[in-house]
């Protein structure tokens, strides 16, 4: 199916990327924005760019070991394609549809309303607020980073993840797999501080929803309207 030697290097390259440098680089870059050692506006330019980055071995796998991107996650839905219960892969989807139409509501809600606004930032610790984009310049150039957080987190995290996990411990049951990614999605976004739980649940629940319809697509959309939503929680000029 593979070639093995160029998947294990692949494999170890993203693991050393996902576990070391994510969260330390991630906790570099939110002590200079915390202190205002940082242009937000380069930073978000920078990050769109360079959030490629863990994608590069991914991409080197479909030519090089011969991996098909459907075993990543590219295929279409497919709700037996992880053998989870029918029961429960409708719960997900039915959660993936509430999730995304409540996503595009609160977009809506944020839009039209500065009362919204205020009541969705109140009680925003320091460290989430400094990464959140404010101005009208910071609003624009945060849309690269929130698609390019959506395509590249899900097929790293979601597609990547659990297909390697399941090649190297193949005994484990895929809501293990979905535990795992999840706890290493986490510790990505550890710069968030106690705010952290917040990527960890989104993970979770993105995990649950790539499970249920057996397709990064659905999950990938997702992924980038959530993040679209920071756009819409200031009016800053």
């Amino acid at each position: 199916m593979t070639n093995s030697f160029i998947f294990h290097v692949c494999s170890a390259m993203l693991v050393i990327f996902l576990l070391v440098y994510a969260p330390i680089e991630g906790l570099i870059e939110q002590r200079k924005r915390v202190a205002g050692n940082t242009d937000k506006l380069a930073g978000y330019r920078s990050q769109a760019l360079w959030a490629w980055l863990p994608l590069l071995p991914v991409i080197l796998l479909i030519p090089l070991a011969g991996l098909s991107p459907a075993l990543l996650g590219f295929r279409l839905i497919s709700i037996a394609h992880f053998s989870l219960h029918p029961a429960a892969a409708i719960v997900g989807i039915v959660l993936f549809c509430l999730h995304l139409g409540y996503t595009i509501y609160s977009i809506i809600a944020l839009k039209s309303s500065a009362a919204v606004q205020e009541q969705a930032t109140r009680g925003m610790t320091e460290a989430y607020t400094a990464f959140l984009p404010v101005t009208a310049a910071e609003r624009k150039a945060w849309v690269p980073v929130a698609l390019s957080a959506g395509i590249v987190e899900e097929t790293v995290y979601r597609g990547f993840l659990f297909f390697a996990l399941a090649v190297y411990l193949p005994a484990l049951h895929p809501l293990a797999i979905l535990g795992m990614s999840s706890a290493v999605f986490g510790l990505g976004h550890v710069y968030q501080g106690r705010d952290v739980f917040k990527p960890l649940l989104l993970g979770t629940l993105f995990g649950f929803y790539y499970l249920s319809t057996g397709s990064l697509f659905p999950v990938i959309l997702l992924h980038c309207v959530q993040d679209l939503v920071v756009v819409f929680l200031f009016d800053g000029e």
